[in-house]
């Protein structure tokens, strides 16, 4: 008898989900509401992400089906995961408990901001499909990730927008703080910038697959939990299966020292004890650490983390004073928290050396100081050295050869027997 085929698995030992067809519908009847998944957007650690389209729900139809898929946009997206898996199983209940609309809305309201970036709960629940079963979470949908942006720029951020996007992720690990949960894995990847005009500049903070209620209880390392996370940016507390609110303002400097320097101490390590003794270093001195670092990072970035590695496990966050360390330098900057977020970091032109007048030539005839990378040097023809007509020495007119030849100009021949000269009249 033939064995039954085997779902892919990734690396991390989840099972993957098989592809869903376009148009296929989606119904949750408590809920009242249907969706029709449209094209795949990308995969995650553990299941794949579509968009999809709300539609009018049928309460008599019950089953799941095809449709021929629409062409219009598709304004949200779905998480879908095998119902077996764990973190979509944390992340729905996560949304259900914080990320309402109207729990957002309110919190907003208390702190007198108009904007967070908060993703809010648009459905979710269970489906079957090819006799397997599939948990799913519906979200809005977004735009491009901090990232991809990242590698574009080769890996660098300029300081005030790192500052700009720390200030706003503040605000929702203050939100869901609150809430009595930390994120635990905040990094590029799960930063999104919003899909519309409007809201191209709001970083939004998504997958929630690893949040978990803060621990305010003696500190208790726990092995199983050991090291979750992103290994570039987890938090020591993370690295010892411990989630704290710490832990997430850590994480976050991770994250501004990476962008604003292009490198973290611990970079191509895979190692997760050896990365955790890099950070240990780290934050036990971090005034002389960063000193070691081929690229310094910004005095703002410093300050930040020299003030997290000052609290305790069970230390709620002074959010105030981190706000106005970082709105404090991008004033000195002349940049205000609301403008437009600017990815690319511009170069102060650097002043030509001057040359002396007297100075040789150089061989090199491609003037390069000002050049772009991507075009041809511009031929500089070379110009004659100026010969000087300073005199150091006794003249040639002096020397014995001359005074014999009586020749009294360069390059002149004088006869041994010189014809006489008349005498003028």
């Amino acid at each position: 008898m033939a064995s039954k085929a085997k779902k892919p698995r990734k690396a991390n030992g989840y099972k993957m989900p098989a592809p869903i067809p376009l148009g296929f519908i989606v119904k949750n009847n408590v809920q009242k509401k249907a969706w029709e998944i449209g094209p795949s957007i990308g995969k995650g650690g553990f299941g794949e992400i579509y968009s999809c389209k709300p539609i009018e729900h049928n309460k008599e139809d019950t089953a799941t089906k095809v449709k021929t898929p629409s062409k219009t946009f598709h304004p949200y997206v779905m998480k879908v995961e095998p119902h077996e898996n764990g973190p979509l199983f944390v992340e729905m209940h996560f949304y259900m408990r914080v990320a309402k609309k109207e729990t957002i809305e309110e919190w907003k309201k208390s702190k007198h901001i108009s904007k967070l970036g908060m993703p809010c709960l648009q459905g979710s629940g269970t489906f079957d499909y090819n006799k397997e079963r599939y948990r799913y979470l519906v979200m809005d949908r977004y735009g491009r990730d901090l990232w991809s942006i990242f590698l574009e720029n080769k890996k660098i951020f300029p300081c005030s927008t790192a500052l700009q996007i720390g200030l706003q992720i503040l605000d929702v690990m203050e939100y869901i703080h609150d809430q009595g949960y930390v994120h635990c894995d905040v990094k590029g990847s799960n930063l999104l910038l919003g899909a519309q005009k409007s809201s191209e500049d709001q970083v939004h903070v998504v997958d929630f697959g690893l949040a978990s209620h803060y621990n305010t209880a003696p500190y208790k390392p726990d092995p199983k939990k050991a090291h979750n996370g992103t290994i570039e940016y987890t938090s020591r507390d993370a690295h010892l299966g411990v989630c704290t609110r710490r832990g997430d303002m850590e994480i976050l400097g991770y994250n501004l020292l990476h962008w604003t320097t292009s490198t973290l101490p611990w970079d191509n390590m895979t190692d997760p004890k050896l990365v955790q003794t890099k950070k240990e270093s780290l934050m036990s001195n971090v005034q002389t650490a960063v000193k070691k670092m081929t690229s310094s990072p910004p005095a703002v970035v410093t300050s930040y983390l020299d003030y997290v590695s000052k609290m305790k496990h069970d230390d709620g966050p002074d959010y105030n004073f981190c706000r106005k360390l970082f709105k404090q330098e991008l004033k000195k900057m002349g940049v205000s928290e609301n403008d437009k977020l600017t990815f690319k970091t511009v170069k102060t032109p650097s002043k030509k050396p001057q040359v002396r007048k007297t100075r040789a030539v150089t061989t090199n005839n491609y003037d390069t100081s000002d050049e772009d990378e991507n075009e041809p040097p511009t031929p500089v023809t070379p110009k004659t050295p100026t010969r000087s007509r300073k005199v150091t020495g006794p003249s040639w007119k002096d020397s014995a050869t001359a005074i014999a030849s009586n020749v009294v100009k360069a390059g002149e021949y004088v006869s041994s027997n010189p014809k006489p000269k008349r005498q003028k009249k």
